[in-house]
């Protein structure tokens, strides 16, 4: 391996977690928006008359394993667990880096683009927008992963991406059409002067639910149907 000095940064590839403050680290380390990401050494440790002595150096070093960790391509992370419910995409890294077969460790990284999974974002595009404060804050490029590719919707320089707005708008209008055509436990139906019941089971002719907590109701399926108006299942003849 080798240790150079970098002044253009490397583009390398990155896992993150994701929550309403921004991104972490796999190990909980908080990437804070228009900051660089500076390694740390935690793992120097000696032993000095009798004791266990902590040994500062700059981060990373290369016979130690401190550093910013990144992939060469993005095949390398696939077996990561979280792979497939994780925040992944590019990272720029720069100063002291040591370079491994199948990534480097830095000494500074920050965000370079952001790829969310396709079933990370709510269904409203109202609660999309929220949601991605956090991530517009870092400055970079935002896209969703579909079909073995990515979407833009988020543009550093322009805002919301037209592509990705289409996208979302029929994304939603997808799980909208799916979720008239399924009624599954766990539901919750009105029933006209009766109140809210929520599904127990469901098949094609009948369902099953509860009314309140022990009036058992049950339904013919072709008496019940989605309600565009209150986004909600509706019973047309009282139970």
């Amino acid at each position: 391996m080798r240790v150079p000095d970098y002044i253009s940064p490397i583009v390398a590839y990155r896992l993150w977690q994701w929550d309403s403050a921004g991104l972490r680290s796999l190990n909980g380390a908080r990437w804070i928006p228009g900051q660089a990401l500076a390694a740390r050494c935690s793992l120097r440790k000696v032993w000095i008359a009798g004791r266990t002595m902590h040994v500062d150096h700059d981060a990373p070093k290369a016979d130690c394993r401190c550093g910013v960790y990144a992939s060469k391509s993005l095949d390398d992370l696939r077996s990561i667990r979280v792979w497939e419910s994780g925040v992944r995409g590019e990272a720029w890294l720069w100063g002291t880096v040591v370079e491994h077969e199948r990534g480097w460790r830095a000494q500074f990284a920050y965000p370079r683009t952001i790829v969310l999974p396709a079933d990370i974002l709510p269904i409203a595009l109202t609660e999309i927008q929220s949601r991605l404060e956090s991530l517009v804050a870092y400055c970079c490029d935002i896209f969703i992963a579909h079909d073995g590719g990515s979407v833009p919707i988020w543009g550093n320089d322009s805002g919301l991406d037209p592509d990705g707005l289409d996208f979302l708008m029929s994304r939603g209008k997808d799980w909208y059409a799916r979720r008239r055509r399924t009624l599954k436990r766990g539901d919750c139906v009105a029933i006209g002067g009766r109140g809210i019941a929520v599904v127990e089971h469901a098949d094609d002719m009948r369902v099953h639910a509860v009314l309140g907590k022990r009036e058992w109701v049950r339904l013919l399926r072709r008496d019940i149907a989605w309600n565009d108006t209150y986004s909600r299942w509706e019973a047309s003849v009282s139970a």
